[in-house]
């Protein structure tokens, strides 16, 4: 009896220690339709599950990507995987949560890219009219340079 008890409490504290080591992380990326969550567990640094919490991809479409590509993730170990045809914005939404999830010191990067100065444009001379076409017809007027257009 005593020889039970105590292999029994042995595999309760290995069991306990496994799912200790297990961690769940979130991760959230831009979908085609919005956001899309992800929740991923990784044991003794494997990727075990990924799940998709939240999202509002079209069913129809999104559908079977929102199945393949955790299940491809999983399967592999690691974010480099295939995209789903026809389903290619949810796709890299699930694999860029994945990616945060997994190291979220790449959201910090994207942060600091948006708050970077953005980039101004501007049109030295601006034409209005009919212009060139690829048949050889030029349009009724001439531009500001007296040229035909």
């Amino acid at each position: 009896m005593r020889k039970t008890l105590t292999i029994l409490v042995c595999a309760l504290l290995a069991l306990g220690m496994a799912t200790a080591m297990a961690e769940t992380m979130t991760g959230t990326a831009e979908g085609f339709m919005g956001p899309v969550s992800v929740s991923v567990e990784v044991t003794e640094g494997k990727i075990t599950q990924v799940t998709v919490t939240q999202q509002n991809e079209t069913p129809a479409i999104a559908g079977e990507a929102l199945k393949a590509i955790p299940a491809a993730i999983v399967e592999k170990g690691d974010v480099d995987v295939d995209v789903y045809t026809g389903a290619t914005y949810t796709s890299n939404a699930i694999i860029n949560a994945v990616s945060y999830a997994l190291n979220p010191e790449l959201i910090a990067d994207i942060e600091e890219e948006e708050a970077a100065q953005p980039l101004v444009l501007e049109a030295a001379e601006a034409y209005i009219g009919f212009g060139y076409h690829n048949s050889g017809r030029v349009g009724s007027s001439k531009d500001d340079k007296d040229a035909q257009v």
